[in-house]
């Protein structure tokens, strides 16, 4: 049994040759992905101006990201606090706004990216829609699912586009995983972990008054760290049917949410699977996706493939095996530090959704997509505080 997912080229192919591909190139012609459509590469002719709210180190993020981006740029900036929206601006040459009015009519603004504390996000994403706007938004999309709901909805009545960043989802290494799972490679499954084990010092949490609180934070260890580890989970598994969970505040001081998570998890097909998210293991280590069926196991490690081991390895599947565990982009970081989140994934991201404007069609991850591993979250918070299993999906 050689090793190959039902690709479009109907070819055999090694990481080095997949390095080449886009993922368009990599999707299944007979298995239907989960909430991913082939990601035409970006256009280069004409550039859609986004518009940040915010003016902290995510908005800094996304600033990058847009600049060099092959069809965005950086049309303008708002946020509530002038003086870091000047400096923003300053430092990346674009106009700086006063006037969130002023903002939502710029007619040089046709997206508006979100990038302020969760709580938030709702009122800014439905005013943006109803100016007119698309608009991509920072994770979560928001803390309760209603209020995803509410900006789903908007975005619908004023007939533009949502997408919610998950940059993730767009690295070599997770784009290769979901389609190794996509074409059965891994036979039936039986077994899916993640887990997220992030330091974060108490410092980070007195950084911000938002920090920490179900407010504006929504959660902790799960809803502002471990949610893109849970959004793979999601995209690659499918939402599971059945959720038990117990959380704790154990290591930090003056905060609300968890600081540590652990919970099981039951899927329709049967298989089962756990969930550890942690903002207290020192000194953090990378996310980690571990996913077994009764044909192979493959390990994801931030965005490097750290194992595969398939059944009846032919010289063609070892050889993929090999380069594949070798396989590595820049998409992740932030065990420790995070500042140190790399913003190439937020880059892929904002092109994927300037297409989408430019040429028709969805955002790769679009909000009903995003609303999954908000659910999946809440489900963990509702089964910790009622002691009982959750189905996700009746959220």
């Amino acid at each position: 049994m050689r090793l190959a997912a039902p690709f479009e080229t109907n070819s055999f192919y090694t990481t080095a040759q997949l390095s080449n591909l886009h993922p368009s190139q990599l999707q299944p012609k007979t298995t239907q992905s989960r909430g991913v459509r082939p990601l035409p590469s970006p256009q280069s002719g004409h550039s859609v101006g986004f518009g940040i709210i915010g003016a902290g180190n995510i908005a800094r993020f996304h600033a990058r990201a847009l600049q060099e981006g092959a069809n965005t740029h950086l049309a303008g900036i708002y946020s509530d606090i002038p003086d870091m929206t000047d400096r923003l601006a300053a430092e990346f040459g674009c106009q700086a706004f006063r006037s969130k009015s002023d903002f939502f009519a710029a007619p040089q603004i046709q997206a508006v990216t979100i990038a302020t504390p969760s709580g938030t996000h709702a009122d800014l994403c439905v005013e943006a829609a109803e100016a007119g706007k698309h608009v991509m938004c920072e994770k979560p999309l928001e803390i309760t699912l209603p209020r995803i709901d509410s900006i789903i909805e908007a975005c619908d009545r004023a007939g533009v586009l949502l997408g919610a960043i998950f940059q993730s989802r767009f690295g070599r290494g997770a784009q290769i995983v979901h389609q190794l799972i996509s074409s059965g490679a891994l036979g039936r499954r039986t077994i899916s972990n993640a887990q997220i084990k992030w330091f974060r010092t108490q410092a980070y949490y007195d950084s911000g008054g938002w920090r920490g609180t179900w407010e504006l934070d929504g959660g902790g260890a799960l809803m502002n760290q471990g949610i893109h580890a849970i959004d793979l989970l999601v995209w690659m598994c499918g939402l599971p049917n059945m959720v038990y969970a117990k959380t704790g505040t154990i290591a930090h001081q003056r905060i609300e949410v968890e600081d540590v998570a652990v919970a099981t998890l039951q899927w329709p097909d049967g298989s089962l699977g756990w969930l550890e998210g942690t903002t207290a293991a020192y000194p953090g280590r990378p996310k980690r996706l571990e996913l077994s069926g009764d044909k192979g196991t493959v390990i994801l490690e931030d965005d490097t493939v750290t194992f595969l081991d398939l059944d009846a390895p032919s010289p063609d599947a070892l050889a993929f095996q090999k380069e594949l565990e070798s396989a590595q982009t820049s998409i992740g970081g932030g065990a420790s530090d995070p500042l140190a989140i790399d913003y190439s994934g937020h880059k892929l991201q904002f092109e994927d959704l300037a297409r989408a404007i430019d040429q028709g069609g969805q955002p790769a991850v679009h909000g009903r997509e995003a609303r999954k591993a908000v659910a999946l979250i809440l489900a963990i918070y509702q089964s910790a505080r009622e002691n009982r299993p959750i189905d996700p999906r009746s959220l």
